[in-house]
């Protein structure tokens, strides 16, 4: 994959690390994206406080995953499926808050679910929780959250 990402993007430095940590150093960067690799850490904890590490004060980290209504689908079929790791909104939000980011919302949109957060060096916190939910939503909210479900 390596190989194929420095062929494919000549002149962009590639580099291959493990996602609990990356050869960068700390505050170097104003936001973090990920997209379809949630599913597979075995440790997203780790790896979200390492994003924490390397973002800037008030830097935003995007996480693009699957949801576990997905399980099964054409979008997680097995045998993948069973190897991944599918999170509920709600849990998901909470791996967010334990890694240290604020103002954190998951946006799930039949299945794929968008975190999205910020060091605890951003903006003043926000509070809401989205009554769409139903059973997931449910529970008490933590300062930032904003969970939707569409």
């Amino acid at each position: 994959m390596v190989k194929l990402a420095r062929e494919r993007a000549a002149g962009a430095e590639v580099v291959l690390a493990s996602a609990e940590s990356v050869p960068f150093a700390d505050a170097s960067f104003s936001a973090v994206a990920m997209s379809i690799v949630f599913f597979f850490l075995t440790n997203p904890v780790a790896v979200l406080r390492e994003c924490c590490r390397v973002l800037r004060p008030g830097g935003r980290i995007a996480v693009y995953t699957t949801g576990p209504e997905l399980r099964g689908t054409r979008a997680a079929p097995e045998p993948i499926a069973s190897r991944g790791h599918f999170y509920t909104d709600a849990a998901l939000a909470e791996l967010a808050r334990r890694a240290g980011l604020s103002d954190v919302e998951v946006h799930n949109h039949r299945g794929g679910q968008l975190l999205t957060a910020a060091t605890e060096h951003s903006a003043q916190r926000r509070v809401r929780l989205s009554p769409a939910l139903g059973d997931q939503g449910s529970g008490s909210s933590r300062g930032g959250d904003r969970l939707t479900r569409s």
